[in-house]
């Protein structure tokens, strides 16, 4: 299925860095992406940096429907995992 986005972390300053890293980095991407053997859509959260406390910068995690399509997702990303 297609890729959701969950930019609800709490904070609201926290919230628009996330929506501008969905609008500017994910989206563009990964637009068209889809997994077309599972029902269910991938998911990608957006949280608060867990490294420093108090930090100001945003991570996003990857909830794939299936490890083919999450190689495919950071394939096309040119994350390695």
């Amino acid at each position: 299925m297609a890729i959701k986005y969950n930019t609800t972390t709490g904070a609201a300053h926290i919230n628009r860095k996330a929506i501008i890293l969905r609008d500017m980095v994910l989206k563009p991407r990964l637009s068209g992406m889809n997994c077309k053997k599972c029902g269910v859509d991938s998911v990608i959260n957006f949280e608060q940096h867990k490294g420093f406390p108090g930090s100001g910068s945003v991570d996003w995690v990857l909830d794939a429907c299936c490890y083919e399509f999450e190689q495919r997702i950071y394939e096309k990303l040119g994350v390695n995992r």
